[in-house]
């Protein structure tokens, strides 16, 4: 194993030694060209003492950044594959630790960075995680604790230039850099490592594809891959890399006596693909559910009629027939009904018109369990969906595909891989989670294209199937990182306004002790409330309530309380005053009226404070409606023992956890995901699928007091994917004695 990271290691570093000179050259003069174009002196002056400083440290840049790549390489077989800075940098910040502005803004550039690079390079990333997940036999990493991966670059930049006297901004703009001239050629990076990974056999045939969740029969694959390299991967719990495509012209497996001559089943799975379990025997778990029909018939219809005129309908007419159902337009906007008992009736029609005896055609046993049993499906699918929901007819027009599936290849019903069992799964999930009454009109042309490329193409091949599974699982990939993205920002915002909040309330707690210690006249009044207020905010959000800077300025304004001309017989004073009010906003004309305000007579005080009062009232404040103390709300009754204990609860929930809320009379419910709450005030953030904000604003005494209500609880938890929970379902009710087969559908969801 040391070899092997040995060598993958010198791949990124002979990347990175053409990369990191040049760039740094270029950064210098990128510093040089700044002080040119400053505006003033002193930010001039800034720049140079940044390009002073970058000079002096620049020797110890690039070997930190390649020790720091090679540290996080080192520690593969560790308790975590996580590099040590990055622990520090991309955990949550403490909840009280709202006034650290240099961190938030260098934390921020990583994670954006880091999340932008992620995205453009998704495939490669891929498969270099799974590849370096055999290495240290362990589960695949996440983005962000991928050795090599763009957040470990970033922290390993990042930590290459911490020995260097930066400020917060000055760092942004090394890492904003660093973005713009190094991480374009990630691409050839990513390239080389992953051709030099296969050159040593490590997951040879890995293909790229993006798994909408990790299903039990993936975690079994990553060991599997890990003993073929000589690594012991037991108990990984990495997901199933993609099998290998067959050749082309291959096909796939013969056709079995009795198939249909254009149903192939794609080639048997390669050496990585997950084992089946002992005892795996399709046919017999079809026949329990055929029973379970079987038995439901006789106790609620009899024992069926026997007819000896009639015959039976052979494989490939009915798969013809269905064929014929397939290609069948759909008008624009009309309702595709296609439960079980209409599509046995359309099927009956085309076999009587094709039926060249004039005899009565019947269904064989096995052939109406089937067209039985995945009518259940798909009504089950259905009813777990809201009312005009875009994707109810999207999956009607997949029943009729994936019955001729079921038709002639049992294992649809028990095989958890099954390339038509999987993209019936994957659009189902996506349109239970995903499309809703604000859906993504882009999400909904991808399932469109789908759903149609199957009903024009598939003819018999399962091939047909699986590239499409892995065409929309790239393009969930990709909604899924957008997702997590835009939760960050709204997360981050929210995070900001808590910060300023608090900064706000520091503030004017601070001018109501001035004004009570020493009563202004009303032109310092006006002054203090409505522009000093917000100078102080401004301090304890650059620097803290405790900083230098904010109790100078709480004197200042404790000095112009007790008197109103000590700014003209203290030039620092003054200047203090002039510094403030410029920072928030005041142009220099507004400044001196402020001056010249307070040098007013006693007589003139009432007039000109109500002047200056409207004149500062007209100006943005700081923050917005965060400026003034929002008004008290509507007295609640103080909560009762069991919204006491449901609060406790909520507050040591975990962010991430997803509520369902009920929406309407019918008990129709969404689900929102918790992404933050305030330690402050209790305000919640919750997002949906995509990571947009809910409109609603509830704190947590609210939450708690709806789920006490009834009206919100946690979202249950969902072992296997929808297609198992559909069969289960199914299955259950089946055997309940009390209820008619016609009901099972519907029924089986509760």
């Amino acid at each position: 194993m040391r070899s092997l990271l040995t060598g993958l290691l010198a791949v990124v570093r002979r990347h990175f030694e053409r990369v990191l000179p040049k760039m740094l050259d270029e950064f210098g003069d990128s510093l040089f060209a700044s002080a040119e174009r400053a505006p003033d002196s002193a930010r001039q002056q800034h720049y140079f003492e940044a390009l002073r400083e970058f000079k002096r440290g620049r020797a110890v840049i690039s070997p930190r950044f390649f020790s720091h790549l090679e540290a996080s390489l080192a520690r593969l077989r560790g308790p975590s594959a996580t590099p040590a800075r990055a622990a520090t940098l991309l955990d949550e910040p403490a909840p009280l630790q709202l006034v650290d502005s240099a961190v938030l803004d260098v934390k921020l550039a990583l994670r954006d960075i880091a999340g932008r690079a992620e995205i453009r390079h998704s495939e490669a990333l891929y498969l270099l995680a799974h590849r370096i997940a055999v290495l240290g036999a362990m589960p695949v990493p996440p983005g962000e604790e991928l050795p090599l991966g763009p957040a470990a670059i970033m922290e390993a930049w990042h930590d290459a230039i911490e020995p260097l006297d930066f400020d917060a901004p000055m760092r942004v703009l090394a890492m904003r850099h660093f973005e713009q001239k190094a991480l374009p050629a990630l691409a050839q990076c990513y390239a080389a490592a992953n051709a030099w990974l296969e050159e040593q056999g490590i997951l040879r045939h890995l293909r790229f594809q993006a798994n909408l969740r990790r299903g039990p029969a993936a975690h079994g694959q990553a060991g599997e891959a890990a003993g073929a390299a000589g690594m012991d991967a037991a108990g990984s719990d990495a997901p199933q890399p993609a099998a290998e495509a067959p050749e082309p012209g291959a096909g796939g497996s013969p056709p079995v006596p009795g198939q249909h001559p254009r149903m192939q089943v794609p080639a048997g799975p390669p050496s990585h693909a997950a084992p089946r379990a002992s005892g795996f025997d399709a046919a017999a778990t079809f026949d329990t559910l055929r029973h379970l029909l079987e038995d439901r018939r006789r106790l609620y219809e009899g024992e069926p009629e026997a007819s000896d005129d009639s015959a039976p309908v052979s494989s490939n007419a009915l798969q013809e027939a269905l064929e014929g159902l397939q290609r069948k337009p759909t008008a624009a906007g009309s309702v595709v009904r296609q439960d079980s008992e209409h599509l046995k009736n359309l099927l009956l029609v085309r076999l009587r018109r094709a039926s060249t005896g004039g005899r009565p055609l019947r269904l064989g046993n096995d052939d109406a369990d089937t067209i039985d049993l995945v009518g259940m499906l798909f009504d089950h699918i259905a009813h777990g969906l809201q009312e005009g929901n875009h994707a109810r007819s999207l999956l009607s027009r997949l029943q009729v595909p994936v019955l001729r599936v079921a038709l002639e290849d049992k294992e649809f019903f028990t095989r958890r891989d099954h390339p038509a069992r999987e993209l019936l799964n994957a659009i189902a999930e996506t349109s239970a989670r995903w499309v809703d009454d604000d859906a993504d009109p882009a999400l909904i042309s991808k399932l469109q294209g789908v759903v149609e490329r199957v009903t024009s193409d598939f003819d018999g091949d399962l091939n047909v199937f699986a590239d499409l599974l892995g065409d929309l699982n790239r393009y969930l990939q990709t909604l899924t990182q957008r997702a997590e993205l835009a939760e960050r920002r709204h997360v981050e915002a929210a995070r900001g306004r808590d910060k300023l909040e608090l900064a706000c309330g520091s503030a004017r707690e601070a001018i109501r002790r001035v004004i009570e210690a020493a009563p202004p006249d009303p032109v310092v009044r006006v002054l203090l409330e409505r522009a000093w207020t917000d100078v102080l905010a401004l301090s304890a959000l650059r620097h803290g309530a405790g900083s230098d800077e904010f109790r100078q300025r709480t004197d200042m304004a404790s000095r112009l309380a007790a008197d109103r001309t000590a700014c003209a017989e203290d030039p620092s004073l003054r200047e203090v005053l002039e510094t403030g009010l410029r920072e928030v906003g005041l142009h220099n004309e507004d400044v001196g009226g402020v001056l010249r305000g307070l040098g007013v007579s006693a007589a003139e005080a009432e007039e000109v404070s109500g002047q200056l009062g409207e004149k500062l009232e007209a100006r943005q404040r700081l923050g917005g409606a965060n400026a003034t103390p929002e008004p008290a709300a509507a007295d609640d009754p103080p909560l009762n023992e069991d919204e006491a204990f449901q609060l406790a609860q909520l507050r040591r929930i975990a962010f991430g956890t997803w509520f369902e809320f009920v929406v309407n009379q019918q008990g129709e419910r969404v689900r929102r995901k918790l992404a933050w709450h305030s330690p402050v005030s209790g305000r919640c953030l919750f997002v949906n699928q995509r990571g947009a904000q809910d409109g609603a604003v509830r704190s947590l005494e609210q939450l708690a007091r709806e789920m006490v209500r009834g009206q919100v609880r946690i979202a249950p938890r969902e072992a296997g994917s929808l297609i198992d929970r559909a069969w289960n379902a199914i299955a259950n009710a089946l055997r309940l004695p009390n209820r008619p087969t016609a009901t099972l559908a519907s029924g089986a969801t509760t």
